[in-house]
């Protein structure tokens, strides 16, 4: 419970309350060193203080009416920043970020809350952010994803109301937002036989203009102006429909539109007919419900965001399109939330918080990291896994909703994408869902016709793009990047030659070369002589990280490694080894072959029986649900099949499958490549990992199923190395669709 405390210069009505002391000592910056219990609601409340009690019981109907427990023993007081009231200090839960709101007659650096005008946005804020980034910024918001710019076919003017042509105009805004539900009327794209009325100036007052200036078009021409800015870029007014070959390169360029906008507006509020509102004059009111409390002569204000609160939460973040975006544009104007907030590459600034006001941000720096050369298999997993969870209204857009930002990223990997699988090496092919409980879904072409269609359109089982759901690429344990809190690394090993064709029968294959998984020995044998640009650290003493032994791969471990490109970013971030670094500049164009749907090469098969998983778990049985052992002839456990859904598992568990009691059903297998993996002893008398460090061998293997004499991926696993070899594997020509 808490304790009375001296309070020195504060207020003499939070004297005699503890809990008011608690929450006011870090309301004004005075943070007690442990984080402080309030006890139970009933406990919270029982003194009747006429101060905290009405803050407490609205947090506590907050809590009940989302659906958590509120009946813990130690609801509190936490010492974040902002200091955040929290439904229990020991399981987490629910938390309202406390703000104290600013006065005009005390103005000082620990009122940094805002109480909002309920009806209309702060223009002049989002104003005086933009002016902020130009002037203190600068460069690091300017081209951060270093693309060619690119100029739109065609751009609204809002001072003349038209169309005209993007070569004709300058610097532009870009507007990001979900169709929705916007009534009866399908989406369509203005057409070409009207363009010329639209060119004229105010064409978009002409009657021809109307089907497409939805309330949200009209709203964000407005602020465009408000923010002292003349073009907008908007798709529904700007890819026109009637040619396919121009829509396509338009839509291929869209995510250079974004990443050349001066700023995007971002409309996580509402869709085309009810976004961006709270534009005084222009949009209805945007109904603002501050939590607002009185705390004796003070208020407090619940603060709505947090550090990740712009990445997630409406069903914005749940299209895909919209990925590519908001990853892309280099500032952000985001209407969530009924407030508005400013995102660019340096900061991040709420209208619900003071402007002096300093609190942590979250800028992912996954992107920054590759364009930095560095190709870094673990952010492009996180880039992947983010997008492929999202849903789109025609799967087969699924690689044209993320080709743009792709293609960027792709200058810093060798051979670039293929069908969104990077051609550095095999280990993406061998990519499984995130979880164990992660259930993926087959994505399967609508009947959309192919005039309709936004671009490549293939949905191979083999990459990741054909399944819709949380993936890992398999890199999450990817032995190029140190991190002592690791306790599990693991290296890719290429043992087939890959090919790629259009069709089964395509006798114009392209061979794919590992080009960095073949140049690590070689990368290993550089530590003596470094490459340009590379330093040599000490590896950090035996122990570093709560005890636990450091972990190396093979021909690794007295010394790590950083390049200058990343240390500009991230002076800590090391390697095990260096590797070669390509400069990216805007000159540097895409690497992106054509994306071709089948992969060929020579393996073996072989085939083992899937069972359920016995034995010691790493997880709940619940989170490990479609991991299957792979047992042979013996019954003996030889590895582990990862699989995708709950319709795999009943084909394999179900009273269909055969012998599955016994031996498990049996299931194809084809061989990709190998892994080797490197892991710390989890030590339960310690409770933590710690010597010996053992070393696996393994193989990694898909379970297929054959379509006139083509492979379809079912799902991916790991067969011990030994076990493998063992078996009478089969000589196999792979094709895989």
């Amino acid at each position: 419970m808490a304790e009375i405390l001296p309070l020195s210069g504060s207020p003499t009505e939070f004297t005699g309350c503890a809990i008011c002391q608690s929450i006011w000592l870090r309301l004004t910056g005075h943070v007690p060193k442990e984080p402080t219990a309030f006890g139970s609601f009933e406990q919270g409340l029982s003194d009747g203080c006429p101060t905290h009690s009405p803050l407490l019981k609205a947090f506590r109907d907050y809590i009940a009416e989302s659906k958590f427990p509120s009946d813990w023993q130690d609801v509190g007081i936490r010492n974040d920043s902002p200091p955040r009231l929290i439904s229990s200090l020991k399981n987490g839960g629910l938390v309202w970020p406390l703000l104290l709101a600013n006065i005009a007659s005390a103005q000082d650096s620990v009122r940094q809350g805002r109480i909002l005008d309920p009806d209309w946005i702060d223009v002049e804020f989002l104003k005086d952010c933009k002016r902020k980034c130009f002037e203190t910024h600068r460069e690091k918001c300017n081209n951060p994803m270093k693309i060619s710019p690119v100029t739109p076919l065609l751009l609204i003017d809002v001072q003349q109301n038209c169309l005209v042509s993007g070569g004709d105009a300058g610097p532009y805004v870009a507007l990001s937002y979900v169709w929705g539900n916007s009534g009866s009327q399908g989406r369509a794209n203005v057409p070409y036989g009207i363009l010329q009325q639209l060119s004229q100036p105010n064409g978009l007052d002409s009657i021809e203009a109307k089907p497409f200036l939805f309330p949200i078009v009209r709203r964000a021409i407005a602020l465009t102006a408000m923010m002292g800015e003349r073009w907008l870029w908007v798709d529904v007014l700007c890819v026109p429909q009637g040619n396919l070959d121009v829509a396509a390169k338009e839509i291929n360029n869209m995510g250079a539109i974004f990443g050349g906008a001066v700023v995007t507006i971002a409309s996580a509020d509402g869709d085309a007919q009810s976004g961006l509102l709270g534009l005084q004059g222009v949009s209805p009111s945007r109904d603002l419900c501050q939590r607002i409390f009185p705390f004796g002569s003070e208020q407090i204000v619940v603060g709505t965001h947090d550090i990740f609160s712009l990445d997630h939460g409406s069903p914005y973040h749940d299209r895909a399109w919209t990925y590519q975006e908001f990853k892309m544009s280099p500032r952000t104007i985001w209407f969530k939330e009924k407030m508005v907030s400013w995102k660019c590459q340096c900061s991040v600034w709420h209208e619900e918080h003071m402007p002096d006001s300093s609190f942590p941000t979250y800028i992912d720096p996954r992107p920054q990291s590759i364009l930095a050369g560095i190709p870094d298999a673990g952010s492009v997993s996180h880039i992947l896994s983010n997008y492929n969870n999202r849903q789109l209204s025609y799967p087969e857009d699924a690689l044209s909703g993320i080709q743009g930002f792709l293609s960027v990223l792709s200058r810093a990997f060798p051979g670039g994408f293929l069908i969104v699988s990077y051609e550095t090496g095999v280990i993406i092919i061998g990519w499984h869902p995130f979880w164990g409980h992660t259930d993926l879904q087959r994505r399967v072409r609508s009947d959309r016709p192919n005039d309709a269609l936004t671009g490549p359109s293939e949905l191979p089982s083999w990459s990741w793009v054909g399944w819709q759901g949380l993936i890992d690429i398999g890199s999450r344990y990817d032995a190029l990047t140190f991190n002592d809190r690791c306790y599990r690394i693991a290296e890719t090993i290429p043992i087939v030659t890959w090919y790629t064709g259009a069709s089964p029968t395509d006798s114009r294959r392209r061979k794919i070369s590992p080009t960095f998984l073949e140049g690590i020995p070689k990368y290993k044998e550089a530590r003596n002589t470094l490459p340009p640009g590379w330093t040599k650290f000490d590896a950090p003493p035996e122990g570093a990280w709560r005890g636990e032994p450091s972990i190396y791969p093979d021909g690794c471990g007295d010394y790590l490694y950083s390049h200058e490109n990343i240390l500009k970013l991230d002076k800590e971030t090391r390697f095990y080894y260096p590797f070669p670094v390509h400069d990216i500049t805007e000159e540097t164009p895409p690497r992106m072959p054509s994306q071709t749907a089948y992969l060929f090469c020579e393996t073996k098969k072989a085939h083992l029986h899937a069972k359920p998983m016995t034995g010691k778990r790493d997880l709940p049985s619940e989170m490990e649900a479609f991991i299957m052992d792979l047992r042979d002839d013996d019954d003996t456990i030889v590895g582990k099949l990862h699989l995708h859904n709950e319709e795999q598992l009943s084909l394999l568990t179900g009273s269909n499958a055969s012998d599955a009691d016994v031996t498990g059903n049996k299931v194809e297998l084809v061989a990709i490549s190998k892994r080797r993996e490197y892991a710390k002893t989890w030590r339960e008398e310690l409770k933590r990992y710690d010597h010996p460090i053992t070393t696996e061998n393994l193989y990694v293997v898909l379970w297929v199923e054959w379509v006139d004499n083509v492979a379809y991926r079912l799902a991916s696993g790991t067969v011990e190395e030994q076990a493998w070899d063992k078996l009478n594997a089969e000589n196999v020509s792979l094709i895989l669709g």
